[in-house]
């Protein structure tokens, strides 16, 4: 009663309730009966329903105010012999089928409106000429693909605020602590330490193939190798290991393909069957070959020891991570900002410094003149 008495919508909530019912009986008797088989009794009041639908249509087709100049001209409106009655009755249906869609219950009735407002919204700017062919495209508009949709905006809007010049010099300043950390990550997972087959004349990979397991030691200064089986955990090798490597002889670190793997059959030529990492140690250098088909394992030791030895490389799988990394960090500084500025406007310089200080006018100080 309290909705009917504001105006708007007024009696018009009232009349128009009361053609629906007379001229769109079939539908009220359909959705009674659906309304009353939900196993949840999550239902929903017509007449409540109705006389939000009904100032929804009032803002709509601007019954009040007047159109802005060069709103979009409604045909379908022309094509039909009860516009508002007919677009009510589409509006009640597009209601009942979008909250049997969000599973909603009696608090969600706003939730479900604003849906519905903006089902409506996308579908008119489609500029359907009748009724009929607006309700083709509110079946195509349901609530999941409105959220994909809605998906797709805030990617849309994220990926704009990420681009901004403001954002852009955040993301700057925060990339080094980023990269920081990702390093930090891998290292560690270096004094995880993995167990590496060893490349050997005669043997390969899928027979009689050796293993030798490498770690980081905890101060960061030596890499340590030792013999294990294939059966062997990583727990059981020797702690004290059979080849201990300076970080500092440590020349450079080359990643699967690049590496010099020789082929164990014939001189000469590379193993194209074999993937790994190649670490050349000392003036001379020794030759090291790590051997794994694990890219994610590759990356990592690369991106570790080039880091221990002050290479600045990263992997591109390190690089995507920080860039994952980033886009969260700028998200989380960001939610609580809206229309982020591009640049600050710096205030002009005062006309005069009578309001510096004597004693500090006149030390030593500098001024340098703008």
């Amino acid at each position: 009663t309290e909705a009917v008495i504001q105006t708007p919508p007024g009696s018009l909530a009232l009349e128009t309730i009361l053609l629906f019912v007379t001229h769109y009986a079939d539908s009220i008797t359909k959705i009674s009966v659906e309304n009353s088989m939900r196993s949840d009794n999550n239902l929903w009041s017509l007449l409540l329903v109705s006389v939000h639908l009904v100032q929804m249509l009032i803002d709509i087709l601007h019954v009040i105010n007047e159109p802005e100049e060069g709103d979009r001209l409604m045909v379908l409106l022309f094509k039909s012999d009860r516009p508002f009655l007919d677009l009510f009755a589409v509006l009640v249906k597009l209601f009942h089928r979008t909250w049997r869609e969000m599973h909603a219950s009696e608090e969600d009735i706003k939730k479900v409106l604003a849906v519905v407002r903006k089902q409506i919204d996308v579908c008119l700017l489609e500029k359907p000429d009748t009724i009929e062919k607006l309700e083709e495209l509110l079946a195509a508009h349901s609530y999941p693909h409105m959220k994909k949709i809605w998906e797709k905006e805030r990617s849309a809007k994220e990926a704009e605020e990420l681009q901004s010049d403001a954002v852009k010099e955040l993301r700057e300043y925060l990339r080094p602590s980023i990269v920081e950390l990702v390093l930090k990550n891998r290292k560690c997972v270096l004094k995880s330490g993995y167990k590496f087959g060893k490349l050997v004349k005669s043997k390969s990979m899928q027979k009689g193939q050796q293993f030798w397991f490498w770690k980081l030691d905890a101060n960061e200064k030596m890499l340590i190798c030792t013999d294990c089986s294939n059966t062997e955990s990583s727990s059981n090798a020797n702690s004290s290991g059979n080849i201990k490597i300076d970080i500092a002889d440590i020349q450079s670190v080359v990643a699967g393909g690049e590496g010099d793997f020789p082929k164990s059959s014939t001189k000469g030529k590379k193993n194209s069957n074999v993937r790994g990492i190649t670490l050349e140690v000392g003036d001379k250098p020794d030759l090291y070959h790590l051997l794994t088909f694990d890219e994610q394992t590759i990356n990592a030791w690369c991106d570790g020891i080039n880091a221990l030895i002050g290479v600045n490389k990263l992997s591109i799988q390190a690089q995507r991570q920080v860039d994952r990394f980033l886009n969260i960090e700028l998200k989380m500084r960001l939610l609580e900002l809206d229309h982020i500025p591009n640049s600050i406007e710096i205030p002009p310089l005062p006309k005069n410094f009578d309001w510096i200080p004597k004693d500090i006018a006149d030390t030593k100080i500098s001024v340098t003149k703008v």
